[in-house]
């Protein structure tokens, strides 16, 4: 009985540690997706300014229809 504990015990410490790796493993790789996209979308907002605008916008110029 007590060797069936012991070894109930070592399999739960396993699970644990397997658990807190992967939770790690999962961690790092989210932060380096989010500053992956991050990056990507200031670098397109910065370069890419002139797709992103509205026609007759771009740069600071005036709307449409209007002087």
């Amino acid at each position: 009985m007590a060797w069936q504990f012991y070894s109930v015990r070592e399999l739960i410490a396993a699970f644990a540690f397997f658990a807190i790796g992967f939770a790690a493993v999962a961690l790092v790789f989210g932060s380096l997706y989010t500053l992956q996209t991050s990056w990507e979308m200031g670098v397109t907002r910065l370069f890419d300014r002139q797709k992103l605008a509205e026609p007759g916008l771009e740069l600071g110029g005036s709307a449409r229809g209007m002087s």
